[in-house]
């Protein structure tokens, strides 16, 4: 399986200011840099602000600020981790509702352990009615320690299937969010991968074998 990088985010959910959320402040307080690639990323109607860096992005919204990364390392999710602390620290006031740590990975030729989720009892009803299922979607909610896991597989058009790990913490305390955040991205992305494998038999593929 190949990770998805678009989606692999830290989300902090609530009602950001976007005037402070100015492209100087975001720059110094944030991410303690003098200068950022700025772009518009859009989503429907709307063009959002997107920040890129290094090895990371920055897109806030007046609902929510997303940070992903741009590469597979670890020290590229520390980055983001240490930003979006940062970000709780410097507005702590700021009325959030969640934090979600998200994980998703593509795999173009879904495997048997996988296939086999799909065999759901009415598909042949289904087909025998002349109706084609173009996609099926299976959504788990594990309580995690002290968060909930929501687990996400999807049966794509074709032999495609995409796993998405939503690590989701329901809070509007910036305290509750900081200690949910701090100290956890990197390990939950292996425990992600540990589960996959252990669950589905399912390997992350390497750079040199993409």
């Amino acid at each position: 399986m190949k990770p998805l990088l678009s989606n692999w985010t830290i989300v902090l959910a609530g009602r950001w200011n976007m005037e402070i959320l100015n492209p100087e402040w975001v720059t110094e307080k944030i991410f303690g840099k003098e200068n950022a690639e700025i772009d518009l990323v859009l989503n429907g109607m709307q063009a959002n602000i997107r920040y890129r860096f290094d090895n990371l992005s920055f897109v806030p919204q007046p609902n929510n600020v997303i940070f992903s990364v741009n590469d597979t390392e670890d020290a590229s999710l520390q980055s983001i981790e240490d930003a979006a602390c940062k970000l709780l620290q410097a507005l702590p006031i700021t009325p959030i509702t969640a934090l979600g740590i998200n994980f998703t990975y593509i795999e173009d030729e879904t495997p048997l352990t996988i296939a086999k989720l799909f065999n759901i009892s009415d598909s042949s009803k289904l087909a025998d009615y002349g109706l084609a299922i173009k996609k099926t979607r299976i959504r788990r909610e594990i309580d995690f320690a002290d968060r909930q896991l929501n687990l996400i597989i999807s049966q794509l058009e074709g032999t495609a299937s995409r796993i998405a790990l939503n690590y989701h913490v329901p809070t509007n305390d910036t305290a509750v969010a900081l200690e949910a955040l701090r100290g956890h991205t990197v390990g939950l992305r292996h425990r992600s991968e540990d589960l996959l494998s252990t669950i589905y038999d399912l390997t992350v593929q390497d750079d040199e074998d993409a």
